[in-house]
């Protein structure tokens, strides 16, 4: 008997934890899209990739925005910060993640996410001035959108 009271009061509460989640959930303005890139990841048996391209989330373009640059990557810092070929440090713009230097969570999985997509790697660099000296940030970063081929002549 006592077994089964574990078991059900062991249900119970996940049922309401679920409604619970799904309550806060609905609060957010991306209730929406949040259920769609969770029900495209279950269909695409958890590959994010996948999960990614197949949504109607997705950030991947058929060409690369005029004025695109061409750089090699030689080093990833951490998840949002770069070093080129030419020794030239990248802000990416767009993205934050979090700090290695603060010991902050996820942090080496988002480095290791950009490492994966530009270490060693030719990427493209995208300015919103023309000019390449008003890029820059307090640090003398250059601040730039980047972009990375997959899957054929798709960027992302």
């Amino acid at each position: 008997v006592g077994l089964h009271i574990h078991i059900i009061m062991g249900a119970c509460l996940s049922t309401v934890d679920n409604v619970i989640n799904d309550f806060i959930d609905k609060e957010s303005r991306y209730y929406k899209e949040s259920n769609l890139a969770k029900n495209s990841e279950q269909n695409n048996n958890g590959s994010h990739e996948a999960a990614v391209l197949s949504s109607k989330l997705s950030p991947v373009y058929p060409s690369l925005p005029k004025g695109a640059q061409q750089f090699h990557c030689k080093h990833v810092y951490d998840g949002d910060t770069l070093t080129l070929a030419n020794s030239d440090r990248v802000r990416l713009l767009g993205i934050d993640t979090p700090e290695l230097k603060e010991k902050q969570a996820f942090a080496l999985e988002a480095k290791e996410y950009t490492k994966r997509y530009c270490h060693g790697k030719d990427i493209w660099l995208s300015f919103e001035d023309d000019n390449k000296d008003n890029n820059k940030d307090h640090y003398g970063r250059l601040l730039a959108f980047i972009w990375v081929p997959i899957s054929g002549k798709q960027w992302l």
